[in-house]
């Protein structure tokens, strides 16, 4: 499994694995980190940080700034991407800011039907209401606290139940197991 939390030296094992095995990488294009640094530590003022070596493939390829393709493409959930919901900030009808766009990816995840993805309008306010009425907790229709974390919680669930790129890695595994 790949994707483009996938840098450096787990690149370099995808990488080995793709040029020479027979077997597949299943899910997205890794990072591109293609330089190994080293951390100097100069003073109690800051460090200083080298490029000391490239990455490359068994192949001899760079891999910076490129990546590794899988030989199986298969995008993530879009939640999955969506960033874990602040239990100190307060999200509300009429705010338009990328918390507001996690929430609507969240939200549409879970099932709740919006209209917008960029503003917390009137039908994201009652999406909300719902899944605190959903959870038992206040029907404020705001974001914050304990819906924040309940919402990160069932985020969380639905990814454990929802993860396509897992089940289709199994499902290459089983298929090569099977030839």
């Amino acid at each position: 499994l790949v994707d483009g939390g996938s840098a450096s030296a787990s690149e370099i094992l995808a990488a080995a694995i793709k040029e020479n095995t027979k077997h597949d990488l299943v899910g997205e294009k890794t990072f591109g980190k293609g330089t190994v640094q080293q951390v100097l530590n100069q003073s109690d003022l800051g460090e200083l940080k080298l490029t000391i070596a490239k990455w490359l493939t068994p192949k001899g390829d760079w891999i910076h700034k490129q990546g590794i393709e899988p030989t199986v493409a298969v995008e993530q959930e879009p939640v999955a991407k969506a960033v874990s919901l602040s239990y100190d900030d307060t999200l509300a009808k009429g705010q338009s800011n990328d918390g507001v766009k996690n929430l609507a990816l969240i939200l549409k995840a879970l099932g709740y039907e919006l209209e917008s993805t960029e503003y917390f309008d009137d039908k994201m306010e009652a999406a909300v209401k719902a899944f605190q009425k959903d959870k038992g907790l206040t029907e404020d229709g705001q974001v914050t606290g304990k819906t924040a974390d309940a919402l990160n919680e069932a985020t969380r669930d639905y990814l454990k139940a929802h993860d396509v790129q897992y089940d289709k890695a199994k499902e290459v595994l089983k298929q090569g197991n099977n030839s």
